[in-house]
C-alpha cells in the first residue's frame, strides 16, 4: 500500500497542485521536459462490475530525444510528484507500476526532433505461461498457488492480498491451464481480480471492499475511470 508524507498531503491541498511524471527506463531516467506522453490503461475496476479476471495494465509513453537503443521487454517504472508552485514544494516520487517494453517507434516531429513511442504491459502479462512443475502435493492452498505465481514472475504478493485470501479454498493441480487462468479462477472464488499494485506486487481487488482512496490504493471515480489532476493533465493510478 502507498503512504505518502506531510509534504504531500499539504500539496494536495492547495488548489494550485498538479503531478508531475518521470520515467526510469531501463538505466535512463526521463523527467517531465522529456515525457511528452504517459498514458495507462487499467480496467481493473471496469464500468460494468466483473470478476474473475486477472487484469493487464497497459502503458503508452512517447519520449522527445530518448537517449541509446531499448531492448524488447527492458523495464519500465512509473512515478508521479506532486507540485505546488504557491508553495514552493515537491513531494516525495511515489511509484505508479512497473512496465515491460512491448513495441517501441522511432519517428520525428515537426520540428526534426526523435520521439520515440513505446506501448508496453505489466508482469500480468507474464503469466500467460503453463503452470510451472511443481514438486508440492495437490491440492494446494489458494494463498500458496497465488504466491508461487508471483514467484515464478519475479514479483511478491501485495499484503493486502493475505487479508482478502483467507477462505483456504484448495486448488487442483492446474493440469492444461496458465498461470494467468489460474489466478482467474481463484480470483472468481472471491468475487475480485487480480492485477499489479503501483508497487509491482501481485494484489487482490474485490468488487467491493477496498479502503477510500485517501490511502493511496486508487483514485478513480465510481465508474472506475482515472480522475485527472491540475493543468498538466497527469493522475494516480493503481
Amino acid at each position: 500500500m502507498l503512504s505518502t508524507s506531510s509534504t504531500y498531503q499539504q500539496i494536495v491541498a492547495s488548489p494550485d497542485h498538479y503531478f508531475e511524471p518521470k520515467l526510469v527506463l531501463g538505466s535512463t531516467t526521463y523527467t517531465k521536459a522529456q515525457l511528452i506522453g504517459v498514458a495507462v490503461n487499467n480496467e481493473s475496476l471496469p464500468k460494468s462490475p466483473a470478476i474473475g479476471r486477472a487484469v493487464a495494465s497497459e502503458i503508452d509513453v512517447s519520449i522527445l530525444n530518448p537517449s541509446g537503443s531499448v531492448a524488447n521487454m527492458a523495464t519500465m517504472q512509473l512515478y508521479t510528484r506532486a507540485v505546488s508552485g504557491a508553495l514552493s514544494l515537491t513531494s516525495e516520487w511515489l511509484p505508479q507500476g512497473t512496465f515491460f517494453v512491448d513495441t517501441r517507434k522511432l519517428t520525428s516531429n515537426d520540428d526534426g526532433l526523435n520521439v520515440l513511442t513505446i506501448h508496453g504491459y505489466d508482469a500480468i502479462m507474464k503469466t500467460e505461461a503453463d503452470y510451472p512443475d511443481t514438486s508440492h502435493n495437490w491440492p494446494y492452498l489458494d494463498m500458496l498457488v497465488v504466491a508461487e505465481i508471483a514467484s515464478t514472475i519475479g514479483v511478491t504478493v501485495d499484503s493486502r492480498t493475505n487479508g482478502f485470501l483467507t477462505s483456504g479454498y484448495m486448488v487442483d493441480l492446474p493440469i492444461g491451464y496458465t498461470m494467468r487462468e489460474t489466478l482467474e479462477h481463484i480470483a472468481a472464488a472471491y468475487g475480485g481480480n487480480f492485477v499489479m499494485s503501483a508497487e509491482n506486487k501481485l494484489l487482490f481487488v474485490p468488487l467491493y471492499g477496498l479502503e477510500p482512496v485517501i490511502t493511496g490504493n486508487y483514485l478513480a471515480d465510481e465508474n472506475g475511470n482515472a480522475i485527472v489532476f491540475g493543468s498538466e493533465g497527469w493522475c494516480i493510478l493503481v
